[in-house]
């Protein structure tokens, strides 16, 4: 049976909607996490979780929608000084392996070993005193760097990741649907100078808004492409959007032989955060 660290103080939450199918993977790869869902999917959830890994927030009817209210909400209930949050697409985690040249991604599946290096980015942090950390966003280790970068102060925090001290009390901005995550991102490095972000490990939460339940439904083009507009307005030049050619906000989209859309495929979801040591770099 796994068990968490007793000398840990932390908490695992997987916020999750819509996806109560999700919870068998889920707790095969996490079970020792706790499910948070709105109340009124509390009876779809308990079908797949235990009562005593379940927690309720109040859902739309008291005001929590969409993932950013959501976590603001976690961030204010949970009183562990670390609470680390995975996403609930969560597929699977893979580590940078091997010797050398050698070195390829391997899929942990033995979820003692993926505790085990969620346990040890929370060890790491309460003993720097770091506020907020998470693990690579991407498996392209020509783009990652795993070996010459395998820790950076840099990057985004998202999809599974840690807080505590001031970034737990950091609430993100409900208005940026869809890009909460780069702009709760930005304002912690400006505020807290740095995070950090393990790139010898990758969680894979597969294609973003893609499937039913979760952001999809919550995240209309219009409230994306005017968070996007929200984004550019507050970092400026600090963010840029699918290189020099940024098609439209609103993106490309994957369709269903309806018409339904499944999932979006965007240049400017992609999101480059600039980041400087100097002052004057900082000045938004």
């Amino acid at each position: 049976m796994v068990k968490p660290d007793a000398g840990l103080d932390y908490r695992l939450v997987v916020p999750s909607r819509g996806r109560p199918d999700n919870m068998a993977r889920i707790q095969r790869l996490l079970p020792t996490a706790t499910i948070v869902v709105a109340e009124d999917e509390r009876d779809r959830y308990l079908a797949e979780v235990d009562a005593d890994k379940l927690v309720c927030h109040p859902g739309a009817a008291g005001g929590v929608s969409g993932l950013p209210a959501v976590l603001n909400w976690i961030w204010a209930h949970f009183d562990e000084d670390t609470v680390v949050e995975a996403d609930d697409d969560l597929l699977t985690c893979k580590a940078w392996t091997g010797e050398s040249a050698r070195r390829v991604w391997q899929n942990i599946t033995n979820p003692e070993d993926v505790l085990q290096i969620i346990e040890n980015g929370v060890r790491i942090a309460q003993d720097l005193d770091i506020t907020a950390f998470g693990w690579g966003k991407s498996q392209n280790a020509a783009f990652a760097k795993p070996d010459h970068k395998p820790i950076t102060p840099t990057g985004l925090v998202a999809n599974v990741f840690g807080v505590r001290g001031a970034a737990k009390k950091r609430p993100y901005d409900p208005l940026m649907i869809g890009r909460a995550s780069v702009d709760w991102t930005l304002r912690t490095l400006l505020e807290d100078r740095c995070v950090m972000i393990d790139k010898r490990v990758f969680f894979d939460c597969g294609t973003i808004f893609g499937g039913a339940g979760g952001n999809a439904g919550i995240v209309t083009e219009e409230k994306f492409r005017l968070a996007t507009q929200r984004l550019r307005e507050r970092w400026g030049g600090h963010v840029s959007f699918g290189g020099s050619n940024t098609a439209a906000a609103s993106g490309t989209r994957k369709t269903d032989k309806d018409g339904k859309t499944i999932a979006r495929v965007q240049g400017d979801r992609q999101v480059s955060m600039k980041v400087t040591r100097h002052a004057h770099g900082a000045a938004k």
